[in-house]
């Protein structure tokens, strides 16, 4: 049980992940996240036409990929 520490963990493959507890990074990385989280939108608390635009934009980047 981790009680009040706290940890890390990436992915860089399928089974294959990193996990580490300093402090430096732990602190970094949970604040990359938090300001992430602030300035994103919820899909759900947008309009139609935003969310219509959104997923339009990332069906256009797929099928350029396809080509």
């Amino acid at each position: 049980m981790l009680d009040a520490n706290k940890l890390s963990m990436i992915t860089y493959s399928v089974f294959s992940y990193l996990i580490t507890q300093d402090e430096r990074f732990v602190g970094r990385a949970s604040d990359t996240f938090n300001n992430l989280l602030s300035r994103a939108t919820l899909v759900s608390k947008t309009g139609e036409k935003d969310r219509n635009r959104f997923f339009n934009s990332l069906r256009d980047k797929v099928n350029e990929l396809r080509k």
